[in-house]
């Protein structure tokens, strides 16, 4: 099933694909009540903004959109990694080196994105 989703994925036109995020979007906001009731309550723990004005709803929307075209980019980046475009290996990798040299362990912090 996963294969033939990404199949689809990566012969649909970028630019189908933004109006298939936003649906996707919505439908992950209609059927992940779960979810969705998670997020409204940690927007108004964290930001303070009662759970249903328009700021928080437009800013729940803004994270599980991202989540899911991270998740459909992973997918197209599977199948075609020649488009991937990696910047900063080189120096990262000159870092781990300079890094084992050293007498102490090491503690690597890296960004999160989506549901990486």
């Amino acid at each position: 099933m996963l294969k033939v989703l990404a199949h689809l994925l990566n012969v649909l036109p970028w630019g189908i694909l933004n109006p298939l995020l936003s649906f996707l979007t919505h439908l992950r906001l209609l059927l992940s009540r779960k979810e969705r009731n998670t997020l409204f309550r940690n927007i108004k723990q964290i930001w303070g903004l009662p759970p249903h004005s328009s700021f928080a709803r437009y800013f729940a929307y803004q994270v599980l959109r991202t989540q899911v075209q991270i998740a459909v980019e992973t997918l197209r980046a599977v199948h075609h990694p020649e488009l991937m475009k990696l910047n900063g290996v080189e120096e990262l990798a000159r870092h781990f080196q300079a890094l084992k040299t050293l007498p102490v362990g090491t503690v690597i912090i890296t960004a999160h994105v989506g549901s990486w």
